[in-house]
């Protein structure tokens, strides 16, 4: 019987029952072997069904990033429940939309969360109770498992996938990532984000490997301590966090244990990673990935690495560019990115004009512009909606903001094309710095490096930039409020 065709919790406890001892999870507070979160999942699926909660039906795992989150998600798979995971800081508001579109019956919480579903405390998940000895045995297409993306808009879709994504997932990223038992992972993005989420629980858990965590925001001061208290082996990222292991690492150095630190979520600038390895000696990989394909669906092929690139498909899954007429696009050429992986969604639940449109046959749209190099890596370009035209030439926000992120000076930076008040669209970048570097400064830097028609007309400087809840950046926001 394939894993498929079982459960993934039960598969893991068997897969390693002679690794009983060994360390499977750890975060501030608790560490817990292979053997010890066995009983808790089991545990806590026995208590899931004492609490008359059924196969299929939805949980929302309502938790802040420790031990308690993989054995809650993984209790409810092992009961056959689907988990629901969502962001910790998720307003009352978003939370009742999101228990309402997926219907869910419980919420496991850290908080007295009042929505009109039967809460689970968190204390209960590692508590004692009747274990549940017999799993749900899932079919391969049967729903296991929902993810949320807010993407660019702060609107969240709830996306369901098939318990068969749990055991593709696991064969194609940890392979890509060499991910084994003696691997050591840190991921630093929250679990309620598919991110954070497979790659602390599937991958790690999935190999056999353990895998570290910590409540609260990933601080450059917690990464380091972590790596070089634990002999990390590979270490998961977004950029900002890059940014600031940068600006707060100094003098700090790279534990050789370290074999990847992969940033993911949102582009990483090339001045940010050419910085990162003048300072550090260390070429962080650069990749991308969708919820609708659970996680990261690019690796970085030892033998054809271009910095500045997001890498060529994991083995295992397609990527294409394709033309608006649905033709494939030449080398060199921009395009839109289409993926066939066996682990994307099945659909996003109760918007069928949504699902019609991202997920066509084999394909999920991803509505990424990018384009391939000669080695055939992909370049990052733009979202659909915020690739930019200004006096009729295409403008990537992306190549913009490095340009400007390439100022010591600049903390974050979004850019954006608006028309106000009847004028031609112009070129506006939202800048962060605490530093107070000068607009003349940022305009000079980008009339250096980019074309004349890419240089920001409006530089604007804000304390924050708005961002959804797995930290993408709003553009579509910043573009709203030049218009107020």
């Amino acid at each position: 019987m394939t894993l498929a065709e079982t459960n993934f919790s039960a598969w893991i406890f068997d897969a390693y029952a002679d690794k009983a001892n060994k360390v499977a999870l750890v975060d501030d507070q608790v560490s817990l072997t292979y053997g010890q979160l066995e009983e808790h999942v089991k545990s806590f699926a026995g208590y899931l069904r004492s609490q008359q909660l059924l196969p299929q039906q939805r949980v929302i795992i309502r938790l802040d990033d420790s031990v308690t989150v993989p054995v809650a998600f993984l209790g409810c798979i092992y009961a056959g429940l689907n988990p629901v995971p969502v962001s910790n800081d998720i307003m009352d508001d978003g939370l009742t939309r999101i228990a309402d579109i997926t219907d869910a019956v419980a919420i496991i919480s850290d908080r007295n969360d009042d929505i009109g579903l039967k809460i689970i405390k968190e204390q209960h998940i590692l508590h004692k109770h009747d274990q549940l000895e017999q799993y749900y045995q899932y079919h391969p297409d049967e729903m296991c498992f929902w993810l949320l993306s807010s993407g660019s808009s702060g609107q969240s879709k709830c996306m369901v996938h098939r318990h068969s994504n749990l055991w593709n997932l696991y064969r194609l990223n940890a392979e890509a990532f060499a991910i084994n038992q003696n691997s050591k992972i840190m991921v630093t993005p929250k679990m309620s984000w598919g991110y954070g989420l497979n790659h602390t629980i599937t991958l790690a858990l999935g190999a056999g490997a353990t895998a570290y965590m910590y409540k609260g925001v990933s601080s450059p001061t917690k990464v380091f301590n972590r790596i070089d208290l634990n002999d990390i082996t590979h270490v998961f990222v977004v950029p900002t966090l890059i940014a600031s292991m940068l600006k707060h690492g100094k003098g700090q150095k790279i534990n050789p244990t370290v074999s990847q630190i992969v940033s993911a979520g949102e582009p990483l600038p090339l001045s940010l990673y050419e910085s990162f390895e003048k300072e550090f000696n260390y070429q962080v990989k650069d990749c991308i990935g969708m919820s609708e394909v659970v996680t990261i669906y690019t690796w970085h092929n030892p033998n054809t690495f271009e910095p500045g690139t997001i890498g060529t498909a994991i083995p295992g899954v397609e990527c294409e560019l394709r033309n608006s007429d649905d033709t494939k696009t030449t080398v060199g050429m921009i395009g839109e990115m289409y993926i066939k992986s066996p682990v994307q969604a099945m659909m996003y639940w109760k918007d069928k004009k949504r699902s019609c449109y991202t997920f066509v046959g084999e394909w999920v749209r991803t509505g990424d512009q990018m384009r391939q190099t000669d080695k055939g890596n992909f370049i990052y370009v733009a979202r659909n909606d915020d690739l930019i035209k200004i006096q009729g030439l295409y403008v990537s926000p992306i190549e913009v903001e490095s340009t400007i992120l390439m100022l010591q000076e600049v903390d974050e930076c979004a850019v954006v094309a608006q028309s106000v008040d009847g004028n031609l669209p112009e070129l506006y970048a939202f800048v962060v710095s605490e530093s107070k570097v000068s607009a003349d400064l940022i305009k000079k830097i980008c009339a250096q490096s980019l074309e004349k028609h890419k240089v920001p007309k409006h530089i604007l400087f804000v304390k924050s930039l708005p961002k959804t809840l797995t930290n993408k950046k709003m553009r579509n926001t910043l573009r709203k409020d030049l218009l107020c």
